[in-house]
């Protein structure tokens, strides 16, 4: 699955050599090889609640598996406990339908099949990643 790992933010810049780190993964869907969630950021307007989970957003595409009943986006959630790491938990994916969309560039699992003109270094498509970021926006009750 993709890794997502968390840092002691506030030791970290303390300076405090008991910093820690937490490793999560989403399940990995087949077919394709390279797997990947967006961190959603926050810029501007009212900030997320104070405790609120960090959230990860990543798509699927119905190509890839039979598991995958429809193209969606998935949201994840993660609630990180430095000091009771057990305590920590990622959840989800909540999942939003979305217009079908097709990932297949030149396969699935080609990591550098795009031309370029006056080279014979090939390109990566990144068919897997969402490229724009992911914004939160709080827009009240």
């Amino acid at each position: 699955g993709c890794p997502i790992y968390a840092l002691d933010r506030t030791k970290m810049l303390a300076g405090d050599p008991s910093a820690t780190t937490q490793r999560f993964t989403t399940p990995d869907y087949p077919t394709i090889g390279f797997q990947a969630t967006t961190p959603i950021t926050f810029d501007g307007g009212s900030a997320p609640p104070a405790g609120a989970p960090a959230m990860l957003m990543r798509m699927a595409d119905d190509a890839w598996s039979a598991s995958i009943p429809n193209d969606r986006l998935e949201l994840w959630t993660l609630t990180v406990d430095f000091t009771t790491p057990g305590n920590s938990v990622l959840s989800g994916p909540t999942t939003y339908a979305t217009q079908p969309f097709d990932t297949e560039l030149c396969g699935y699992t080609s990591f550098s099949c795009i031309d370029q003109p006056g080279t014979s270094v090939n390109l990566d498509p990144l068919r897997e990643v969402i490229m724009n970021r992911a914004h939160y926006r709080n827009l009240g009750t």
